[in-house]
């Protein structure tokens, strides 16, 4: 099972590998995760939207109220995508991946399995 470190909207995803102890100061999502995501692009440029499931979206307003003002990583496939500084507790579903190349962007919905 893959694990994938995300920040949402504001920031920074990261998504790593294997660790069976959660990095309290990452978010970790896989395919189980995410109901949803897509990419759209811009020039060169692209974003990845994704919708979390209601238990993985609690989880990311937990994370980001305890790391407000402090960067959460985002990692997925094992690579960081960024790492933004968490500005207000996100809540909700929705987050956003921006600035990312369109090879990146395919990768990394390949590493959420998203076809």
């Amino acid at each position: 099972m893959r694990n994938l470190l995300l920040t949402l909207s504001l920031g920074t995803f990261i998504v790593c590998g294997c660790s069976t102890t959660p990095d309290p100061s990452t978010f970790a999502i896989g395919p189980k995760d995410v109901v949803a995501a897509k990419m759209t692009t811009e020039g060169d440029r692209a974003t990845i939207e994704i919708r979390l499931t209601t238990r993985k979206a609690q989880e990311l307003a937990k994370k980001t109220e305890a790391r407000l003002g402090q960067r959460l990583p985002l990692v997925i496939g094992g690579k960081v995508v960024s790492e933004p500084v968490v500005r207000q507790v996100i809540v909700g579903p929705q987050v956003s991946i921006t600035g990312q190349s369109r090879d990146d962007a395919a990768e990394i919905l390949r590493a959420l399995e998203v076809k």
